[in-house]
């Protein structure tokens, strides 16, 4: 077997999912010819579906440097740059791959992701309407459509949107889900439970309509239900940070804070990363950094990004307050979290729900 061999036969084992093998086969090739470019191609496509997307975005570089019409070496270090938050990037490879193929609706969805991300929601509704466009029955560009409508609080439409993706496939949690959330952003909390049960009848084990319903809950201070459906959530699967974040939250609240925070620690310890913002968070809620200093923090970065961690951080810092009991500063910081005007944020969504509740109370 010749080096062109050795790589076509990684492609077809990684697409068997044989992950050890198409690893072995695409380093042989490499030996065998430094300069064949379908090779660390197809090792970036093994590495990506590893998780390791450093490695991936290496290969891909090699790929386009030895064959930089390589278009689809342009697609998947884009979709590999969506996996690690380099959405600047991303967009950049999405716009040359375009320049080869302006007819597949998949490449202006990922654009569109990765623009909606950004918080430039205008043009990823004009993204994900060209690939709606290219493909009408592609649910997944109604869904995402909806997600960047809503960031713009065009909620009528993003509700619109999700209800097309139900339509083109009725078995469609993610676009329950979805609608279940926007429904709650407008105050349809029975419509809002109803698009989520029946997320969970479709699919009894979906972490994601438990973690839904969960901050539903949480917002309307059903602490129990909400603590049950993050367990749930996590106990199905979900690997997201936040709903630990949720149930310390909860159990603080319950008078059960040292335990709370114990566990906490522990899913900290168990993460690779401890270092990142998430840690940050965990720090300034286990008393190690001080409410000065996670502010601080939380300006750090560049453009929406700020936006992003200062609507967290303020949601966090305004629940640690109002736990103590201090009304006065829970407000203030409950709203600094809202003026962030991160709609998207579970955070912005809870902290509006709490200036509701403590307007009203005397």
């Amino acid at each position: 077997m010749n080096s062109g061999n050795y790589a076509y036969q990684c492609h077809e084992q990684k697409e068997a999912g044989n992950l050890a093998a198409a690893m072995v086969s695409c380093n042989k090739a490499i030996e065998m010819d430094p300069k064949n470019d379908a090779a660390y191609y197809y090792r970036g496509n093994v590495y990506a579906a590893r998780g390791d997307f450093d490695s991936a975005i290496a290969d891909y570089d090699v790929a386009i440097n030895l064959d930089p019409k390589n278009e689809n070496a342009y697609y998947y270090r884009g979709l590999a740059r969506i996996n690690k938050g380099d959405f600047d990037n991303a967009i950049a490879d999405y716009t040359r791959y375009i320049e080869f193929d302006p007819k597949l609706a998949e490449a202006y969805h990922n654009r569109a992701l990765a623009r909606s991300s950004n918080g430039d929601y205008d043009n990823a509704i004009i993204d994900y309407s060209k690939a709606i466009e290219l493909d009408p029955q592609l649910a997944e560009a109604y869904l995402g459509r909806a997600g960047a409508k809503e960031g713009k609080g065009d909620l009528d439409g993003a509700i619109a949107d999700s209800s097309k993706a139900i339509e083109i496939d009725r078995n469609n949690v993610p676009a329950y889900v979805r609608r279940g959330q926007i429904k709650a952003h407008k105050g349809d909390l029975t419509g809002s439970i109803s698009d989520y049960s029946e997320a969970l009848k479709i699919d009894p084990k979906s972490s994601l309509a438990y973690a839904a319903r969960g901050y539903l809950l949480y917002d309307s201070q059903a602490w129990r239900e909400a603590l049950a459906d993050f367990r749930a959530s996590i106990a199905n699967g979900s690997n997201k940070d936040y709903e630990h974040l949720r149930i310390f939250l909860i159990r603080k609240r319950l008078g059960e804070g040292v335990a709370g925070i114990k566990e906490l620690e522990g899913y900290l310890a168990s993460r690779k990363n401890n270092t990142d913002w998430f840690a940050a968070i965990v720090n300034f809620l286990a008393g190690r950094t001080s409410e000065d200093r996670f502010l601080t923090i939380a300006g750090r970065g560049e453009g929406q990004k700020i936006q992003e961690q200062r609507c967290e951080a303020y949601f966090y810092a305004a629940t640690l307050r109002l736990i103590k009991g201090e009304k006065a500063t829970a407000l203030e910081y409950f709203r600094k979290s809202v003026e962030t005007n991160v709609k998207a944020f579970t955070e912005y969504q809870s902290a509006k729900a709490e200036l509701q509740l403590l307007n009203k109370r005397p």
